[in-house]
């Protein structure tokens, strides 16, 4: 379903009405939970790394690249979200078998829409906190110790996703994207 006709049901449903009907009211319970997990995670990545969002979202694409990289040699299967940490944090760098496809500052600036020269500029100060590194054998890659400093901030992330999922299974909308009907 499309948004116009999802905003359509929405208006049509509640015309003339006291009380928006129960999928008018999933939807309204299940928009609320999304903008505040939304929020809540843009608040704490501020406040966690003290950086913008768009330099958040450089270290959210050099993890997303590790992980799918180093995933490409078999599964990466851990028991606990510590485990998952454990493996990042003991990656080294020439040891990671992504020689071959290295993450660059053009690859990021194209992701993200933004100049070379500001990607640059953002990867400069990430490498300075030590959150990101680059190296000649495996492009960039995640600073020494990073997984430990994001455990925390990816634990939490965790279980407030954990959050939003129970929100939209209570107001039924999982059913509807699943079965393709939103």
């Amino acid at each position: 379903m499309s948004k116009t006709k999802v905003t359509e049901l929405l208006l049509n449903e509640t015309q003339g009405k006291e009380k928006p009907s129960k999928t008018g009211r999933a939807f309204a319970d299940a928009g609320y939970a999304w903008q505040i997990f939304l929020v809540d995670f843009y608040r704490r990545a501020k406040s966690v790394y003290k950086i913008d969002f768009d330099t958040f979202m450089i270290i959210m694409i050099v993890m997303s690249h590790v992980i799918n990289e180093k995933s490409r040699g078999g599964p990466l299967v851990h028991e606990t979200i510590e485990d998952f940490f454990k493996e990042i944090d003991n990656l080294e760098p020439g040891k990671l078998g992504l020689s071959k496809r290295k993450l660059g500052i053009s690859n990021i600036a194209n992701i993200l829409d933004m100049p070379d020269e500001t990607a640059r500029r953002k990867l400069d100060k990430l490498i300075e906190l030590k959150l990101i590194q680059r190296t000649k054998e495996d492009g960039i890659i995640l600073g020494d110790g990073f997984a430990k400093r994001h455990e925390p901030f990816g634990d939490n992330t965790v279980k407030n996703f954990g959050k939003l999922l129970r929100a939209f299974d209570k107001a039924g909308v999982i059913d509807l994207a699943l079965n393709n009907k939103m």
